[in-house]
């Protein structure tokens, strides 16, 4: 359902080819009002976008997957609506759409601000080092809403989710340790009741709780930290 109006490119993909491989200066790609769709690929690996240039900003582009929900416990069913790789990275008032690990945050700096992300498990994962400020992160379904993947103590990465909502009506974790390290951070965030009242989970490995989970003045019913599990 691509848009038919006046441009320069038939597709997204089109235009971005159109770039030299080694480009100094900055290019503002215009993207009509649309829907465009591109051939299937299957969805374990891949990824409805992925980036790897560093420098790359994206306003008001909703990214989708529209693999299904998978059901509780199934391996091999990702859905990835974005993959980011590109260090130094920003996005703004951008929709993340998908179910299992909507937006893969895979490595680099990165910066959102006002955008939405929706999805189940982990539907924000990666080891990137990234900052969140005024998103709402919707879950669909039972899950986690972050998986960081800080692998040793050296690494200088984690998720930092400051002034943001946690929504919907599925019980969810606020973070899993995907690795040894694994740091997210929940600042001045709203949470509704959706919120598991244990807050985090070691993934079922107790070797793993060398993580670095935390919050801070965060506010809503799923913010009361009585429950919480301690390491």
């Amino acid at each position: 359902d691509k848009n038919q109006g006046s441009g320069n490119f038939t597709s997204i993909q089109g235009a971005i080819d159109s770039l030299p491989l080694v480009n100094q200066e900055r290019v503002l790609i215009d993207v009509h009002a649309g829907i465009y769709t591109s051939q299937p690929l299957g969805t374990y690996g891949s990824a409805t976008f992925g980036v790897d240039a560093p420098y790359f900003v994206a306003k008001n582009i909703t990214f989708k997957n529209t693999a299904p929900i998978p059901p509780p416990g199934a391996d091999g069913m990702q859905g990835v609506a974005l993959r980011i790789s590109g260090d130094t990275s920003a996005f703004a008032g951008c929709k993340f759409l998908g179910a299992q690990d909507t937006l893969y945050d895979h490595r680099g700096r990165h910066y959102y601000e006002d955008c939405y992300i929706e999805g189940s498990v982990d539907f924000i994962f990666g080891d990137g080092r990234s900052y969140f400020k005024g998103c709402e992160l919707h879950a669909i379904a039972t899950g986690a809403v972050a998986a960081q993947n800080r692998s040793t103590s050296s690494e200088n990465t984690g998720f930092s989710i400051v002034n943001c909502r946690v929504t919907g009506s599925d019980i969810v974790y606020l973070g899993r340790a995907w690795a040894p390290f694994s740091t997210t951070l929940f600042a001045y965030t709203y949470m509704e009741n959706n919120v598991n009242p244990e807050g985090w989970f070691d993934w079922g490995d107790p070797s793993r709780q060398s993580v670095t989970f935390g919050e801070y003045q965060c506010s809503g019913p799923g913010s009361n930290t009585a429950g919480r599990v301690k390491c």
